[in-house]
C-alpha cells in the first residue's frame, strides 16, 4: 500500500526535549510510508526540503552555524551520509549532531531525522 503523505512525528517546539534523548540511534522527525514506482517524488522532496529548512533554522539558532552541509561540502556530506539528500552537521559535546533528509531509493520511505555520531572524523 502506498502512503505518500508526510507524517510529522515531532514538532519544532519539542526540540529542547528531543535534545535530551539518547540520539546515538536516529530519531525520525517526519516520514512517508513505503512508496511505489508511480510516486511523484518531486512534490515530496519539496515538502521535506522545506521541513529540513525549518529544523535547520531552529537547530542553528541553538547550536550556531553547522560545520558543514551538503550544499557547502557535497563530497564530505556524501562520505558522512550517502543517502542524505540534505544534511547539516554540528559539533555537540563529544559527538557530531546530524540533521538529515534521507531517501534510500524510489520505494523506501522518505524521512527527516536527527542523530549523534561519535568517533567520526572530519576529512577536509
Amino acid at each position: 500500500m502506498q502512503d505518500e503523505v508526510l507524517t510529522q512525528l515531532h514538532e519544532l517546539g519539542e526540540l529542547p526535549e528531543l535534545l535530551e534523548r539518547d540520539l546515538s540511534v536516529e530519531l525520525t522527525l517526519a516520514q512517508t510510508g513505503w512508496l511505489d514506482g508511480e510516486t511523484k517524488l518531486e512534490p515530496l522532496y519539496t515538502q521535506f526540503g522545506l521541513l529540513f529548512e525549518h529544523w535547520l533554522t531552529e537547530i542553528t539558532h541553538r547550536f550556531g552555524a553547522p560545520l558543514f552541509t551538503e550544499a557547502s561540502e557535497p563530497v564530505l556530506a556524501q562520505d558522512w551520509y550517502e543517502e542524505a539528500r540534505q544534511l547539516a552537521v554540528w559539533r555537540r559535546r563529544d559527538a557530531y549532531f546530524l540533521l538529515a533528509f534521507v531517501h534510500h531509493d524510489k520505494e523506501t520511505p522518505i524521512y527527516l531525522a536527527i542523530c549523534e555520531r561519535e568517533g567520526q572524523t572530519l576529512k577536509q
